[in-house]
């Protein structure tokens, strides 16, 4: 156990770009959760808490479980993004809704916010299996 920790934290520490972008998207999203919590809607923090823990188990039980969380979780981060860039487009090109808490959550700062996290959630799904293959991690 000691092992494989000691393994992924090497393998990490040689690819930061990776976990820089693993860190980040993680820490929003519990940011996210927490404020959601705050405000008494528990859902998105169960939802990520979830996810971390997902992402911990597959960590201890096998690279190739490892590989299919990190698929899991890019591939949401990428639809996130994407239906938020939508919802952005069509609120910006369509109908602009004048309602402050929509332009928050689909103005400028949030297209920048999203397209930034489809390119972290791209770089996690295509560097996913580089990572687990590198030869720090392989057990």
């Amino acid at each position: 156990m000691k092992n494989l920790t000691s393994q992924l934290i090497n393998t990490l520490h040689q690819n930061r770009l990776f976990s820089i972008c693993l860190g980040l998207s993680l820490t929003y999203f519990i940011h996210k959760g927490i404020v959601y919590a705050l405000i008494g809607s528990f859902v998105p923090l169960l939802f990520i808490l979830t996810i971390l823990s997902l992402i911990l188990f597959s960590l201890k039980k096998s690279p190739t479980a490892f590989e299919r969380s990190m698929g899991l979780w890019s591939s949401l981060i990428i639809l996130w993004s994407t239906i938020r860039l939508s919802l952005s487009m069509i609120n910006l090109f369509v109908k602009p809704v004048p309602e402050g808490h929509i332009d928050g959550q689909l103005g400028p700062m949030s297209i920048l916010l999203s397209v930034a996290f489809l390119f972290a959630g791209t770089y996690i799904w295509k560097d996913r299996k580089r990572i687990i293959s590198s030869n720090a991690y392989n057990i």
